[in-house]
């Protein structure tokens, strides 16, 4: 059924949406809102994201803190700290040594 609906789409004949596809149709946005809002859109990489995040809230909150290994200098091993060691400093970005110490026997 869907194969001849697209069929005729592709012919030029308009064709009633079934009704489960009704309101995905009429919700959907034309093509000039789309482009006009994708334009609008800041598009960036994740880490990017999630050290603005991470700058955001320690700039809100003083008592936030960052703790792991490579966090500091390094800016972490895919740069989510990177930067916000040397906007905050070594007491609100901590680096964490690597360690295996073995407990028990």
């Amino acid at each position: 059924m869907l194969a001849s609906r697209n069929a005729h789409a592709v012919r030029g004949q308009r064709m009633a949406a079934a009704p489960s596809q009704r309101s995905i149709v009429a919700a959907r946005p034309g093509r000039r809102a789309m482009v006009a809002a994708k334009a609008a859109k800041k598009e960036i990489m994740m880490w990017e994201a999630l050290r603005e995040a991470h700058d955001e809230e320690m700039e809100r909150d003083p008592m936030v803190c960052v703790m792991g290994e490579d966090v500091g200098h390094y800016g972490g091993s895919y740069k989510c700290t990177y930067g916000l060691y040397k906007k905050y400093g070594d007491m609100r970005v901590l680096d964490t040594p690597i360690c295996g110490a073995r407990l028990g026997g």
